[in-house]
Parts: structure tokens; C-alpha cells; sequence
């Protein structure tokens, strides 16, 4: 009769049953895994170990040295500590969603709500303009530099016509500097301005726990360690995003939603004259910078609850 052979299984003994062979304790087995026993393979998931090998070693190993723990626990707690710092330095780096995305909208709002009347006042006001008017516009938003009077020779009328051209610039109200000055008073003092800078900042580094006293304090240590640290780097796959790109993406942003408006003066004086067109064009670049500002141009996820909610079960764990 033929028939596959059958694989040998490693022959050791786990942890737990070298315990029950030597009459030990497992702190026993691990200093004498720590003197340096070594494994001869696994059984699933568990290494094994020679019981000849492990009789020997605690034979010649002196008692005293058997009982010094001093290593174990040193060796527990170096890893604990490297666990630690690894740890610290994910949660340093990366950011979930939930810890700034409701920060970010609140801040959001604010811009809304300020920006919600311009295309209105800017409607009226450019639809009020005369021409004469509307040709002076870019000159009122910008820095104001009048021409000078011209001499004498010149003539009465030379010199009547350029004081009234200046009288004229003097008398014309800038409408765009006004409102990105209002703007930037709102942010310098909103509260959610001094809410969504804290959020983006990295938390206080958490202290480590008290110096283990015996061998099985340090190992439940080491093992604590080493689960928060797998946690974290599970989680920062999923809706985490660098603090330092974040807060670079969002300086950008804010940066060019006022670049946009500033840019649109020659579009919106163009249609002085008529305030429904007027409006229009503001209302559109109201909603093109609001939305693009809303979403850091994309960086905000579309599915915003889903991501929500993940961001806050990934939070949940992390804490743990």
C-alpha cells in the first residue's frame, strides 16, 4: 500500500506546559527564555521549547540568578517604552477627521455668514455706479495716488478740470477692499478661529506609567503598550490626514478664497450699471469660493457622515 508519509510534528513543549514539567511558575519560564533558551519551532501560533534544553539550563543557572528579574523587567519595559514612543509619534503626526472636520465647519459657517450679504451690497453699489464713476473703482480699492496739479501755463481751465477729476477720485468708495477687510476682522476674532487652531495642533504627550515592580506588572505593561501602538496604526489608515499638510492646506485655502474675490474686480466693475447682472456674477463667486473653501478644493470628503462615523469608532479604539 502507498500513501502520502505523514509530516512529523516539532516536538516541544509550550509556556504553559513546560510549567507543569519543571513544577515552575511561567515568570520562571520566561527568565529562563530570557537567559537564553532557545525555541525549536511552533505549534499554531505558540513556540515550543526543548524540555531537555529547559532542565539543563535551570540546573546550571544558580538560583539567585533564576530569582534576579532585573532583566525581565528592564527588557518588558524598554519595549514598553519603544511601543510608547511609536504611539505618540502617530498621534502627533496624523489627524483623524473627527477632531477637526466639526471645528472646520463651525469656521465655515462664520465665513458663510459674513460673506452672505456681499454680492447684494456689491450688486447695489456697482448698480448705482455712473461711468465716470465705474472707471475709478480699481484705482479706490487700491492705493489711493492722486495726480497733481498742473502749472499755471496750464490755464484756468487746465487746472479747474484736474481739481475737479481729483475732487471726483476723492468722493468714489472703494467696494471690494471694504469687504475683505471685514473679512479679516471677522477671522482675527471669531471664536471659531480660536477653536480650529487648537484642534489642528498635536495633543500633550501622555506620560508613561509607573516603573512595573515585578516581572508580571512590566510584561502587562509591554503587552498594553504594544496593543494601543497596533490600534493607532490601524486607525491612522482610515480618515487620518497629516496635521502639517492640514494646517498648510488650510492657510492656502483661506489665501486664495481672498485672492479670488481681489482678482474679480475687473469681472464684477465691468457690469457697473446693471445691479441684477451685478449681483449675479457676485453670487456666483460667492458660491464657487465658499464651496471650494468648504472642502480645502477637495482634501474634505464628499461622504462626509460615513466618514464621520468611521473617524469616530477609529477615535473610540484609539483611546482604549
Amino acid at each position: 500500500m502507498s500513501g502520502k508519509k505523514k509530516q512529523r510534528k516539532p516536538r516541544g513543549l509550550t509556556r504553559v506546559e513546560l510549567t507543569e514539567k519543571l513544577g515552575v511558575g511561567l515568570t520562571t519560564v520566561d527568565r529562563l527564555i530570557a537567559f537564553g533558551l532557545e525555541s525549536s519551532g511552533r505549534r499554531g501560533r505558540a513556540k515550543i521549547y526543548s524540555l531537555s534544553a529547559a532542565r539543563r539550563m535551570a540546573r546550571r543557572l544558580a538560583p539567585a540568578e533564576l530569582a534576579a528579574a532585573d532583566v525581565l523587567i528592564v527588557d518588558y519595559r524598554t519595549h514598553a517604552e519603544d511601543f510608547h514612543d511609536r504611539r505618540q509619534a502617530l498621534i502627533e503626526e496624523w489627524i483623524a477627521d473627527t477632531d477637526w472636520l466639526p471645528a472646520w465647519r463651525q469656521f465655515i459657517a462664520m465665513i458663510g455668514s459674513v460673506t452672505a450679504t456681499w454680492p447684494g451690497r456689491i450688486g447695489a453699489r456697482l448698480g448705482s455706479a455712473v461711468p465716470c464713476e465705474a472707471s475709478l473703482f480699481g484705482w479706490a480699492d487700491g492705493p489711493r495716488t492722486l495726480p497733481p496739479l498742473p502749472a499755471r501755463v496750464a490755464g484756468e481751465e487746465a487746472i479747474a478740470a484736474v481739481a475737479q477729476s481729483i475732487q471726483m477720485a476723492r468722493s468714489v468708495q472703494p467696494f471690494m477692499r471694504p469687504r475683505l477687510d471685514e473679512l479679516a476682522r471677522a477671522i482675527e476674532s471669531h471664536p471659531s478661529t480660536a477653536v480650529l487652531a487648537p484642534a489642528i495642533e498635536p495633543p500633550a504627550r501622555e506620560p508613561l506609567p509607573n516603573a512595573p515592580t515585578n516581572v508580571d506588572e512590566a510584561r502587562s505593561q509591554w503587552r498594553e503598550a504594544r496593543s494601543a501602538y497596533r490600534r493607532v496604526r490601524v486607525a491612522v489608515r482610515r480618515d487620518h490626514r497629516r496635521r502639517d499638510e492640514l494646517g498648510q492646506n488650510i492657510t492656502s485655502e483661506i489665501s486664495e478664497f481672498r485672492a479670488v474675490w481681489w482678482a474679480s474686480r475687473g469681472q464684477l466693475v465691468g457690469l457697473a450699471g446693471d445691479e441684477p447682472r451685478a449681483r449675479l456674477a457676485a453670487e456666483r463667486i460667492c458660491n464657487q469660493t465658499l464651496t471650494r473653501l468648504s472642502t480645502l478644493n477637495g482634501t474634505v470628503p464628499a461622504d462626509e457622515k460615513k466618514t464621520m462615523k468611521r473617524a469616530a469608532s477609529a477615535r473610540k479604539s484609539r483611546k482604549k
